[in-house]
């Protein structure tokens, strides 16, 4: 896991160097560069569909497939259930320029300080009573088992709606197939009626 976070980190960095170098601080892109690592929960250097729900309940906005699918097309119209890292940084630098009012530029943002404020929070709570402390741990345990569920219960849709997805286009294909068959044979069958009608006009002439 740490081999492959570093990977990230590296593939993050080059993006940042090549196509960001001079927009943004050193400070912001490393605010911008762990914030998007602590959601790509998968480390494919993009936020997924799931991993996006995860951001929203962090903010206490849970929202649909459907509702983060609109998003992901209004902010990057060429993404596909994702936002890669140099979307990503688009999306933020037009919100931050005010181009644009993108809703995930705005939660990107918001979820920029949802964290800061819970490492800040993190570093207070070192002096907290011990058993506030482990009232808080307990707690942080059901939200973690509660966004799991949560996760697999939007994989598991992802899952079914590309499994309904291929079957529609399996469909599609056969019902295609099919007419084709039908038009093929029906031209078969014209060009029969023709052959023997213009034997039969040709016998008439020669008899």
């Amino acid at each position: 896991a740490t081999r492959e976070m570093a990977s990230l980190e590296s593939r993050l960095r080059v993006i940042e160097e090549v196509d960001f170098k001079g927009l943004f601080t050193d400070e912001e892109l490393k605010k911008y560069r762990g914030m998007f690592i602590k959601y790509d929960d998968n480390k494919s250097a993009k936020l997924e569909l799931f991993e996006l729900h995860q951001m929203y309940e962090d903010l206490g906005e849970a929202k649909t497939n459907a509702q983060l699918r609109d998003l992901i097309k209004e902010a990057d119209p060429t993404a596909i259930d994702g936002i890669d890292y140099k979307s990503f940084l688009t999306i933020i630098l037009k919100d931050k320029k005010g181009q644009t009012k993108s809703a995930l530029g705005k939660v990107f943002v918001e979820v920029l300080k949802h964290v800061e404020a819970k490492q800040h929070k993190g570093g207070l709570a070192k002096h907290a009573n011990i058993f506030e402390q482990r009232a808080a741990d307990q707690t942080n345990s059901n939200i973690d088992q509660e966004n799991i569920k949560r996760q697999q219960a939007a994989k598991s849709e992802e899952a079914k709606r590309k499994r309904e997805e291929a079957q529609r286009r399996k469909a599609a294909e056969e019902q295609m197939r099919k007419e084709e068959e039908e038009n093929k044979r029906k031209e078969e069958e014209r060009k029969k009626r023709v052959a023997a009608g213009l034997a039969k006009l040709k016998s008439g002439i020669n008899g």
